[in-house]
């Protein structure tokens, strides 16, 4: 789970751990086109990806994407965090 993983640092971040085997979800809250962009150079590399819009800034948002991604992926989710305003300890708690 990539927050901000459709642009900038986050865009980055996403790529490298699709190339490096994870299944990444590309967390938005504004910019799907960008999100989606992102997703599409994973998959079209080979990679499995989703976007997914939540405002890490609701704990509320933060859990139902966590489900999600619980839902999403193989394994247990870790996340990174790239946005600029962003806490931490709410996804970590989600993700517990």
């Amino acid at each position: 789970l990539v927050t901000g993983g459709g642009r900038d640092i986050g865009r980055s971040v996403s790529l490298r751990l699709a190339k490096a085997g994870a299944t990444v979800i590309v967390n938005f809250a504004n910019n799907a086109d960008a999100a989606n962009d992102t997703v599409k150079a994973i998959t079209d590399a080979g990679g499995t990806a989703r976007a997914h819009r939540a405002d890490v800034t609701d704990m509320a948002a933060v859990q139902a994407m966590v489900d999600a991604v619980k839902a999403f992926t193989p394994s247990s989710p870790s996340a990174t965090g790239t946005t600029s305003i962003f806490s931490f300890s709410s996804i970590a708690f989600a993700i517990s």
